[in-house]
């Protein structure tokens, strides 16, 4: 498996870099190991850069396992945006989208331009 998947906190941004192909098992642990950091903020907006990402199987059940173990981390997120250049990962965050604000969890959204997504985070956190 060859994958880069590392993290970096940006102010009150914690930035998610996924590239290449990974297991969601590997995503979990990052994303585990970047709140556990103490570089990492008590409230932070999330961006997740999987541009450049060659993942394209990953079953919606595991997406979905993805995301609820994410959120096990909601109180800490201020929201969450989705960086893709999939239609297939770029729909799902959409359906993921409206699962969040149905469930009570931070604004989730999904983009195909990193600049857009820096943009809204801006706008969710008030910089």
């Amino acid at each position: 498996m060859n994958s880069s998947l590392r993290f970096s906190v940006e102010g009150e941004i914690l930035k998610i870099q996924l590239e290449g192909t990974y297991t969601m098992d590997s995503f979990i642990d990052l994303v585990g190991k970047a709140f556990q950091s103490p570089d990492t903020p008590e409230k932070v907006a999330i961006l997740i850069d999987r541009r450049h990402s060659s993942v394209e199987t990953t079953s919606s059940q595991d997406l979905l396992r993805g995301l609820e173990d994410l959120f096990v981390w909601k109180r800490r997120i201020l929201c969450l945006a989705y960086v893709t250049l999939s239609d297939y990962y770029f729909d799902f965050m959409q359906r993921a989208s409206s699962y969040a604000k149905f469930n009570n969890f931070p604004p989730v959204e999904p983009f195909r331009d990193i600049e857009q997504a820096e943009n809204w985070i801006r706008k969710q956190t008030g910089d």
